[in-house]
């Protein structure tokens, strides 16, 4: 009996967190509070971000707010729906798995967080990420390849076809950085 709810709970837990690192599906509809965020993935497997805000150049995560993006990016890109922010309100990239070498970082293991506004009812591509790792410390080598983006795009999401546009992310400082 004991056997059997662990099984249950763990094919239950499997399955929820399958269902939240999927990509965006292809007939999504937005809604005006909605925005999607578009990010090529080189060399990373897995990225989680939360929210958090902007304040003197710094990164400061708000409790709870992980958002799990995915575990295997589709065609190198990952595409999100997440709820629009603004103001001072930022998505920060909170924990990246990188291929080589196989390894965690989270937050305080970088020099910097890439973060990036939520505007409501867009489509935005924030670039390519290649993750670089020197002596244990995590950076991005972020590219613009917004041609290659929206080529994908369009040709695998209806609804946003056409839609899609650049936004730079910005590099704030992280944990006292």
């Amino acid at each position: 009996m004991i056997k059997q709810f662990v099984v249950l709970t763990f094919s239950i837990l499997l399955i929820s967190f399958l269902g939240c690192t999927a990509n965006l599906a292809k007939d999504v509809v937005m809604t005006a509070g909605d925005t999607v965020v578009v990010i090529g993935v080189n060399n990373i497997s897995h990225v989680e971000m939360g929210k958090g805000t902007k304040a003197n150049q710094e990164f400061k995560p708000t409790r709870g707010t992980l958002v799990p993006l995915l575990a295997n990016p589709e065609n190198g890109y990952i595409i999100k729906k997440l709820t629009a922010i603004s103001d001072e309100s930022r998505y920060g990239i909170s924990e990246v798995n990188v291929f080589v070498p196989n390894h965690y970082y989270g937050i305080c293991n970088w020099k910097q967080t890439l973060a990036f506004e939520g505007p409501s009812g867009k489509v935005i591509y924030i670039g390519d990420l290649n993750a670089v790792v020197d002596e244990g410390v995590l950076s991005f080598k972020i590219t613009n390849n917004i041609e290659k983006a929206r080529a994908f795009i369009n040709s695998n999401y209806p609804y946003l076809n056409g839609r899609l546009e650049y936004k730079a992310p910005e590099l704030l400082g992280n944990c006292s950085s």
